[in-house]
Parts: structure tokens; sequence; C-alpha cells
């Protein structure tokens, strides 16, 4: 018998990121992926009815640690659900959160392994697709969020008194307010 692996991989942050250590805290920060422990999943972790898990967890707009990892789980579920052998593997970071899941599927062929690649990659899609977005989107809000205020605190520093008005266009307002200083405190930042 013949293996093929398939595997999805997201780098959640980079390991500047604060992080927070319990994974159901409902703490939104995005954690650095470094010490991973790992989790190989079985049936008996699957949800029974997973079909309406991503419209439970993308109902407040807002993906937590532990959401992410039952929308994965419900992915594993509709691949069990639909006949798939395999071999689940997921990675944490220190604080919890997923930094890569992986799985291997059993097949004979490579025509087999083409079909039930097929199949697992329309249960990712369908159960974990919009709950990865919603991930990506914190992570994006939040690094711009943290770099923006690293900026105004650095402006600050240099004697730049800043408001909530110039700051609410982004760096660009805070460019207009002084741009020498601006321009300073920006390349500090990265």
């Amino acid at each position: 018998m013949r293996a093929g692996t398939i595997a999805i991989v997201l780098a959640l942050a980079t390991a500047a990121c604060s992080l927070g250590d319990d994974p159901g805290s409902g703490d939104t920060s995005i954690p650095a992926v470094s010490d991973p422990r790992v989790w190989v999943p079985s049936s008996e972790d699957y949800p029974s009815d997973f079909d309406s898990i991503p419209a439970e967890i993308l109902a407040d707009g807002v993906v937590t640690p532990a959401e992410l990892e039952r929308a994965v789980l419900a992915s594993f579920a509709c691949m069990e659900a639909r006949g798939l052998e395999f071999e689940p593997e997921i990675k944490y970071g220190a604080s919890g959160w997923i930094g890569s899941v992986g799985y291997s599927l059993r097949a004979v062929t490579e025509e087999q392994l083409e079909e039930l690649s097929a199949l697992a990659a329309d249960c990712e899609v369908r159960l974990t697709e919009d709950v990865w977005e919603v991930v990506r989107t914190q992570i994006a809000q939040r690094d711009q969020e943290e770099l923006l205020q690293e900026v105004i605190a650095c402006m600050e520093s240099r004697g730049v008194a800043v408001s909530l008005d110039d700051s609410a266009d982004g760096p660009s307002g805070l460019h207009r307010l002084a741009p020498e200083h601006f321009d300073y405190c920006w390349f500090a930042a990265h």
C-alpha cells in the first residue's frame, strides 16, 4: 500500500509576537510558532455534527485558538465521514495556537491519491477556509495596530503631540503631521 501526504501549513506569526498561554482564554493575540507540541487526534476527538461548526465559530467575527482547533477537527470529521483513511497531525506553538495542520492519506495508486486528495480538500475548504481567513485578518490587523502604536510612541518620545485624529488615517496621517519624525520612527519600528 502506498501513502500520499498532504500538508497544510500556516505560520501564524513571527517570534516577535506576544503570547497568551491558555488556548481557551479567548486571547486573540497571534503567537509565535515555536516549541511546537504535536497532537495526533483520533476519531473520538472529532465532532459528530461538523457542518454547522464554521458558522458557529464565525458568528462573532473573532476566532480563538480553541475555535480554530474545532474547525480543523471538523474538517477531519468530514474526511472520515467520506471514508478517507488518513493520519492527522496538528502542531501547536507554545501558546496553544495551531502552527500547522497536516495529514497523510492512504492510497494504493496515484489516481486514487488524486481522488482522495480532492475529497479531503473539499472538506478543508468547506469547514476551515473562512476560519483561517479570519485568523489571517486578525494577524494583519494586529500587526498594523501594533506598528502604529510603536510609531506613535516613538513620535511622542521625540516631542510630537499625536492625537487620535492624526492616526485615524494610519501611517499617512502621521506622516502629514511630522514627516521627518514619522520617517525616523517608521523605520525604527520595522
